[in-house]
C-alpha cells in the first residue's frame, strides 16, 4: 500500500484516496484579488459546486480523474469549469436527479489549472453528469494537451506524491 500525508489534516492516507481541489474558479479568485469585499459580495454568488459572476459567467465543480499507474487507483482533481447560461441552469435542475445514462454531456472550459498543467487553464472539457449530487466528471478534449495525455495514460505514484507534496 503507499501511503501520503495529507497537507489538510495531517492524516495518513492510501494513495488511492488523493485529491486535490480547487476552492474557487481562477476567474474569481481574480476577481477577488480585483476589487473590495462588498463589490465581491454583490458581484459573486457561490458555493462549494456553483458560481455565477454578474449573472453572466457561469461556474461549476467537478472531477477530473487521471489513472495512477501500477496502482488500482485514480487521482482527482477537483476543478472548475465554465459553461454558458444554459448548461448551468440544466445542471442545477438536474442536480439530485438520478441521470439517465443518455443524458447528453456538455461542453465547458477549465477555469484554472493544476499547477503541473498551466497550459490547461481554459482548456475544452468535455462534462458528464452523475446522479444524487455527485460532481460531474471532466474529460479534457483535445488530444495533445498534457493533462488529457495524462488523463488517458495515467501518472506514476511518485507524481501524485509531487502534487501532494507541493501544497503541503
Amino acid at each position: 500500500m503507499t501511503t501520503f500525508k495529507c497537507p489538510e489534516c495531517g492524516k495518513i492516507h492510501d494513495l488511492s484516496q488523493a485529491a486535490l481541489v480547487f476552492r474557487m474558479p481562477r476567474h474569481v479568485a481574480e476577481l477577488r484579488r480585483e476589487i473590495g469585499k462588498e463589490e465581491f459580495a454583490a458581484r459573486v454568488q457561490m458555493n462549494d459546486d456553483l458560481c455565477c459572476i454578474d449573472e453572466k459567467l457561469y461556474f461549476i465543480r467537478g472531477v477530473l480523474e487521471v489513472p495512477v499507474k501500477e496502482l488500482d487507483a485514480t487521482f482527482e482533481w477537483g476543478l472548475w469549469a465554465l459553461v454558458d447560461q444554459v448548461d448551468f441552469n440544466h445542471y442545477v435542475e438536474l442536480w439530485d436527479a438520478d441521470i439517465d445514462e443518455h443524458e447528453p454531456p456538455f461542453t465547458g472550459w477549465l477555469s484554472g489549472s493544476p499547477p503541473e498543467y498551466p497550459e490547461s487553464d481554459m482548456a475544452e472539457v468535455v462534462i458528464h453528469m452523475r446522479s444524487n449530487g455527485m460532481r460531474p466528471m471532466f474529460m479534457i478534449s483535445a488530444s495533445d494537451q498534457p493533462l488529457g495525455i495524462a488523463q488517458r495514460e495515467g501518472i506514476t505514484p511518485a507524481e501524485v506524491h509531487q502534487f501532494i507534496a507541493k501544497v503541503g
